[in-house]
C-alpha cells in the first residue's frame, strides 16, 4: 500500500482483517478527517459511521497518564510519590510502588488479566465481573516481579485510578471528564460507570476459531459482554476515532502539558511488548505493530487497545503534527491481520498529504 491519507481508502483496507466494520481518523494541521467502512455488527444490517463509539481498551491508559500529569502540573501529586498507606494496603503490604513506576509498568506487580481465575470468570455465562478491590486482593496473593524492570500490567492502572480518586475526591470517570475530556471538547469519550456500559457502543466480535468461544458454523462470535467483564479503570474507556486523534494531538503537540511534563511523558524505558520497543508514562514508542511491517518514517508514539471484541490502534508523530487512529469491531486478530493494520497505520502516519 502506497502512503495515503485518504480515510475512506484506509477504512476499506482494514476490512481485509475480517472485521464487520472499521473507522479510520487521520489528523494533521488541526483538522481531522475520518471515514467508516462496513457495518456495526456481523449481521450487516446497520452501516458503521465515523462517529461510532468503540471500546478502546488500553488506549485509556494514555488518557489516565495524561490526567495524572495534569495533577502533577498543578502540584497535587509528584511522580515520585509512593502509594499512600490506604492504597498500598490493598496489595497486602510490601514496598509501595511509586506513581512513576505504575505509569510506566515498572512496579513489578503482576497483571490481573494474566491470573487464571480472572479470565475464567470472564468466560463464564453470564460472565463473572469482579470489583477492582477483589482483583487487587487476587493480585496481592500473586508473586511480584522486580521493581524497575518493564512488565506490562493493567494492575498498575487500577492503582493509579485509586490515587486519582483520593487526590481529586471524585470518581475517576468524573475527574477524567472535568479535568481532561471537557476542556478538550471530547464529547464522545466516556469512562463507563462500574458494571455498566455506554449506550450505543459498537458491539465487539471474535473470530470463529477463537480459543474461548469457537463458532461451530464458522461465523463471527459476539463478544461485547466478554470485553465488559474484564475492562476496568483505564481499560474500559469508550471513544471515537476522531476524539482519540484530537487527544493525541493535544498531548504530544504541547497543548495539554508544559514542556517538562511532556518530557516526562516521553522518557521511556526499554520494553518488549507487542506494541512497544520503549514505554514512557502510559505511552508506547513503536516501530512496528506485533512485529509486523516496520514503520518507514521512524518511531511513532501512542498505544494499542486490545479488547476481546475490539481492536484499536492510536499513533502520533512525536512532535504531534500527525495522528492516525484505527478502530475495528473484531478482537484477537491473527498475525496476518496485523500486517494489514500496520500497513494502514504507517500509510496514514507517514504520508505527507
Amino acid at each position: 500500500m502506497a502512503a495515503s491519507s485518504d480515510p475512506e481508502l484506509l477504512a476499506a483496507a482494514v476490512l481485509e482483517v475480517g472485521a464487520p466494520g472499521a473507522v479510520v481518523a487521520v489528523r494533521a494541521g488541526g483538522r481531522t478527517r475520518s471515514a467508516a467502512a462496513g457495518h456495526v455488527a456481523a449481521d450487516g444490517r446497520e452501516p458503521l459511521t465515523p462517529a461510532a463509539r468503540f471500546q478502546v481498551g488500553s488506549i485509556g491508559k494514555t488518557f489516565l497518564a495524561a490526567l495524572v500529569l495534569l495533577l502533577v502540573g498543578n502540584g497535587r501529586l509528584s511522580l515520585d510519590d509512593a502509594l499512600d498507606d490506604d492504597v498500598s494496603a490493598l496489595l497486602g503490604g510490601g514496598e509501595p510502588p511509586r506513581i512513576r513506576d505504575l505509569l510506566r509498568h515498572t512496579s513489578g506487580l503482576p497483571d490481573y488479566l494474566r491470573l487464571p481465575d480472572v479470565l475464567a470468570g470472564a468466560l463464564e455465562s453470564p460472565p463473572r465481573r469482579r470489583t477492582e478491590q477483589e482483583l487487587l486482593t487476587l493480585v496481592a496473593d500473586a508473586p511480584r516481579g522486580e521493581t524497575g524492570a518493564w512488565s506490562y500490567a493493567s494492575t498498575n492502572y487500577l492503582l493509579v485510578a485509586q490515587v486519582v480518586e483520593r487526590v481529586t475526591g471524585s470518581p475517576l470517570r468524573d475527574a477524567l471528564a472535568t479535568l481532561l475530556l471537557d476542556p478538550l471538547g471530547l464529547t464522545r469519550t466516556e469512562l463507563p460507570r462500574p458494571a455498566s456500559s455506554v449506550e450505543g457502543t459498537v458491539p465487539g466480535h471474535l473470530p470463529a476459531d477463537n480459543p474461548f468461544r469457537p463458532s461451530p458454523d464458522g461465523r463471527l462470535v459476539a463478544a461485547t459482554t466478554l470485553g465488559g467483564a474484564i475492562a476496568y479503570a483505564a481499560d474500559g474507556l469508550v471513544s471515537t476515532a476522531s476524539d482519540v486523534a484530537r487527544f493525541l494531538d493535544a498531548l504530544l503537540g504541547g497543548e495539554l502539558l508544559a514542556p517538562p511534563l511532556l518530557a516526562e511523558l516521553t522518557t521511556a524505558v526499554a520494553a518488549d511488548g507487542v506494541e512497544a520497543d520503549a514505554y514512557g508514562l502510559g505511552l508506547a514508542r513503536t516501530t512496528s505493530l506485533f512485529g509486523s511491517t516496520p514503520s518507514p518514517c521512524g518511531p511513532a508514539w501512542g498505544h494499542l487497545g486490545l479488547m476481546l471484541g475490539h481492536t484499536a490502534v492510536a499513533l502520533s508523530r512525536r512532535d504531534g503534527t500527525r495522528q492516525v487512529v484505527v478502530l475495528a469491531n473484531l478482537g484477537l486478530l491473527p498475525a496476518p491481520a496485523w500486517d494489514v493494520l500496520a500497513r494502514v497505520a504507517w500509510s496514514a502516519l507517514c504520508s505527507t498529504g
